[in-house]
């Protein structure tokens, strides 16, 4: 692939008037030769066309999984987009095998003006902290390589699960923060559970030995076609918190951060949560 600042110089280009009465004229351009009549021209300028290229633009730089439980899974996903004009080719993505991974087998091709969801997962099987680089290689050649960085850590949870929900195959990522009951955060064990507008349990996350200084994380999953067994879009979010020891479930205000508190496929939202006891 030709660079942008030697396209114009690698093409030669010589016009020459072989014979004025045949008004033949003669183009060469690198080792080809075009001909062809000319009446009444004195010159010809030549412009070649400008390159329109590719241009890559990932919204994050890192992705923060929170504190997951050890053998099971969160998904979250990047958005890439292609702001050039020519066609944008993801020719490889590089991750070291481990907890993270990403879903990749061939290489993507995303038109100008689109975006493409790239899925990436992390599931710790081991109590810790785990980051990793995630390199993405693309055809825009003032950006060929990205990093992205992708962190989280893995924690047990020794209980038995409050809130149960159907799992899916689309969902938003909710980040929690904070999330207290009469100003006391909640301990390990205890959960946050995430609610459609008809009180359906659709996403929990249980909280880590670390929190708040760990945040934790959830999938709020959607509805499959044709059912009602999660969010369906730009649905309103509401949260519960459960008290472990108390065995008590809690209505709770939410504090937004980032995003929106409305479901959309694929969605970000990082938040804040409070509650009281009535």
């Amino acid at each position: 692939m030709f660079s942008r600042t030697l396209f114009c110089s690698i093409i030669i280009l010589m016009l020459c008037v072989i014979s004025s009465s045949a008004q033949v004229m003669q183009v060469h351009i690198g080792e080809e030769i075009l001909s062809f009549e000319v009446s009444g021209i004195d010159s010809i300028t030549f412009t070649p066309a400008a390159e329109e290229p590719p241009i890559i633009i990932i919204d994050q730089d890192s992705l923060y999984f929170g504190q997951v439980v050890i053998e099971r899974n969160r998904e979250l996903m990047l958005n890439i987009s292609n702001v050039g004009v020519d066609l944008l080719i993801i020719e490889a993505v590089e991750l070291a095998e481990g907890a993270f991974s990403v879903d990749f087998d061939n290489p993507i091709e995303i038109r100008a003006g689109e975006s493409h969801q790239m899925l990436v997962t992390f599931s710790p099987m081991e109590v810790g902290d785990y980051i990793e680089d995630l390199m993405i290689t693309s055809n825009d050649m003032d950006n060929e390589e990205i990093l992205i960085t992708l962190f989280g850590g893995g924690f047990i949870h020794d209980g038995q699960d409050h809130y149960i929900y159907d799992i899916t195959d689309v969902n938003m990522s909710v980040i929690i923060r904070t999330a207290t009951i009469d100003g006391e955060s909640l301990v390990e064990n205890d959960e946050v559970g995430v609610f459609t507008p008809a009180g359906l349990c659709s996403g929990a996350g249980i909280i880590p030995p670390e929190f708040p200084n760990e945040s934790v994380g959830l999938a709020a999953w959607g509805a499959e076609q044709d059912r009602d067994n999660g969010f369906h879009a730009d649905e309103a979010l509401s949260f519960r918190l459960w008290d472990a020891d108390a065995q008590q479930e809690v209505l709770t205000e939410i504090e937004v951060f980032n995003g929106e508190p409305v479901y959309s496929s694929n969605g970000f939202l990082v938040i804040g949560l409070s509650a009281a006891r009535e």
